[in-house]
């Protein structure tokens, strides 16, 4: 319980109680009690803590808030399906009743359904009829990434063998966590979970690809299913990929196996209009027969969705070969996640952001590539990203890595004034520390500014 006589807000004292209750009731995971902070409120690009104090959330809480916190069209769905004034659905169960409602969002009738979320979701994701195309809603980036490797064992139960990439990360445990190679404790202490992974360098230059050509000879490629990559790594440090090599090695990997090796993209932190484009795979000519998206698709809410290209399964039907029950439980695909995804994906078209994010992402990408060779107090920085997904390296004048220096500017951004700046670190201390810009696409010029000059102040911190 609280201490009594404490009292929310505006005292760093409730934060430090806050925590140490959490500390000693809730296990161990990523929060990190040493920011010493406690978030109490938020709206837009904006965050407060429990000292009253106003931050620029230019991580995006790790890119879930894409249309900005707490976005009134997302509240007025929600709302509708708990007024007990309306014919609505607060929830239904998902093994064996379907549901369709309509709500009223901006005085327009929207109907709630998971079809009418795929017919929304699937023109955003890929070109060509609605029909050849099929979705499975979930609920978490990881459900996800596990979702789309049943999908493919169910259909080549025999190829269990699958290709990822160093520095990447698709989600802890399970399937996902196999794929994931980011750092050792997403990794350790964890089994097998059936499957064999295969990680190649990410390919980003000639010398990637090469290395990656060469340990193709070590995997038995007719054994291999899929692909899984990221088109921009996210916490693997803001790594892009580029398009031609890929395209190289996948090319190599189908002419091994002698047969269509399936592409899956992870598109759960770059997606939804993030890199200026829906997805960001579509700035490269390479398709994918899966995307995974998630994290901004609910607004706020667990929502995640795997959206695949029917022709994927050949001469079979999808339903011949997923029978009912294959995949479920009891929150994919739930009425308030539905409404929500349907009301980000509304936004997302009427606000125009993704040509927002275009504009804003080269105006971001600017302002941090002041700072690229910066050698203001022995940090030497590099500007990398796509769009509104940007980061900013760290080494030292002899190119080694410099976590200690991007950590000092982390904490500094987080204790600037007038108005604090939250960010993530990202990359492996070892080989790439970084941090990680991935504002809300309603970000501002007039934060990106802001952020330019607190950034400069902050480089001169030791």
């Amino acid at each position: 319980m609280r201490a009594q006589g404490m009292q929310y807000g505006n005292t760093a004292d409730f934060a430090t109680e806050y925590i140490r209750r959490h500390e000693a009731l809730i296990a161990p995971n990523t929060r990190d009690a040493e920011l010493g902070m406690v978030i109490q409120r938020a709206r837009g690009t904006r965050l407060w803590d429990s000292t009253g104090k106003e931050y620029i959330d230019f991580d995006g809480s790790v890119a879930v808030a894409g249309i900005g916190h707490k976005h009134p069209r997302v509240a007025e769905a929600i709302a509708q399906l708990f007024d007990p004034a309306l014919d609505t659905i607060d929830f239904v169960e998902a093994t064996g009743r379907h549901y369709c409602f309509d709500i009223t969002l901006a005085g327009k009738r929207i109907e709630v359904s998971e079809a009418a979320l795929a017919e929304t979701l699937i023109p955003c994701v890929f070109n060509g009829a609605v029909n050849d195309f099929c979705v499975i809603p979930t609920i978490t980036g990881k459900l996800a990434v596990d979702g789309a490797t049943a999908l493919t064992l169910k259909m080549r139960p025999e190829k269990t063998h699958y290709i990822a990439f160093e520095k990447a990360f698709h989600g802890r445990l399970g399937f996902a966590g196999e794929y994931t190679r980011s750092k050792p404790i997403q990794k350790k202490d964890y089994p097998n979970s059936g499957i064999t992974v295969h990680h190649l360098p990410f390919p980003q230059t000639e010398e990637d690809l090469k290395r990656g050509l060469e340990l193709l000879n070590y995997i038995p490629l007719d054994r291999v299913n899929a692909v899984i990559y990221e088109t921009v790594q996210g916490e693997g440090g803001i790594n892009k990929v580029s398009f031609p090599r890929m395209q190289a090695l996948l090319s190599a990997l189908t002419a091994g196996a002698r047969e269509r090796i399936l592409v899956i993209a992870d598109e759960i932190q770059s997606g939804l209009g993030r890199t200026g484009k829906w997805f960001a795979f579509q700035h490269g000519p390479i398709e994918p027969d899966i995307v995974l998206v998630g994290k901004s698709l609910g607004g706020g809410l667990p929502v995640s969705a795997i959206v695949f290209k029917k022709d994927m399964f050949f001469a079979h039907s999808v339903r011949g070969i997923l029978e009912r029950g294959w995949f479920s439980g009891t929150f994919p695909g739930y009425p308030l996640g539905s409404a929500a995804a349907l009301a980000v994906l509304g936004v997302i078209k009427e606000e125009k952001l993704v040509e927002r994010a275009e504009e804003m992402g080269t105006k971001l990408a600017t302002a941090l590539g002041h700072f690229d060779g910066n050698t203001s107090n022995g940090a030497l920085c590099r500007q990398k990203g796509l769009g509104l997904m940007q980061g900013l390296e760290f080494r030292k004048h002899d190119s080694i890595p410099d976590p200690k220096r991007r950590n000092t500017v982390l904490m500094a951004l987080k204790n600037a004034k007038p108005l604090g700046i939250l960010t993530l670190g990202a990359g492996i201390d070892a080989l790439n520390p970084t941090i990680r810009f991935l504002p809300p696409l309603t970000v501002s010029r007039e934060e990106i500014g802001y952020l330019e000059t607190t950034l400069a102040w902050a480089l001169t911190k030791n």
